[in-house]
């Protein structure tokens, strides 16, 4: 086993062991499983799947988790696509900026809601990776016990 590969424990509270960070994030980014890579984090669009259908990990429960996240960047989008107008819409090159900034905002919509769920499942593989450490840690600390 590798040093930054992760145990998680599966549904019968056996170790499994799963891909390194990287992989992990690669997986979230693709909709899949963050611990097997196979199972879909999505039943529909953005409807997030109880479990993994093909091991079983409990993806519901990260859904909640992954609010912070999609705000940053949404945020994150937003403050780019405000720096472009700022950058690109200017009266001197454009003079009649009303139809620029309303298709400026239709592609800011396209964006945000074409990557939702890209980012909402790479939000959960960033849960699941947190959630993996701390369950590594909190088992390296009941050893030392």
């Amino acid at each position: 086993m590798k040093a930054n590969d992760l145990v998680t424990k599966d549904s019968e509270g056996l170790a499994v062991r799963t891909a390194d960070i990287k992989t992990t994030l690669s997986r979230g980014l693709h909709k899949r499983c963050p611990q097997c890579g196979v199972g879909n984090i999505f039943e529909k669009w953005n409807r997030v799947n109880a479990a993994c259908s093909h091991c079983g990990c409990d993806l519901q429960t990260r859904d909640g988790d992954c609010w912070a996240f999609m705000y940053l960047t949404t945020a994150f989008l937003t403050g780019i696509i405000i720096l472009f107008m700022f950058l690109f819409l200017r009266a001197d090159i454009i003079p009649n900026i009303l139809p620029a900034q309303i298709v400026i905002a239709l592609a800011w919509l396209v964006l945000v809601f074409l990557t939702l769920p890209y980012r909402k499942g790479l939000a959960i593989a960033i849960d699941f990776l947190i959630d993996s450490r701390f369950e590594e840690n909190a088992a390296g600390q009941a050893n030392k016990s």
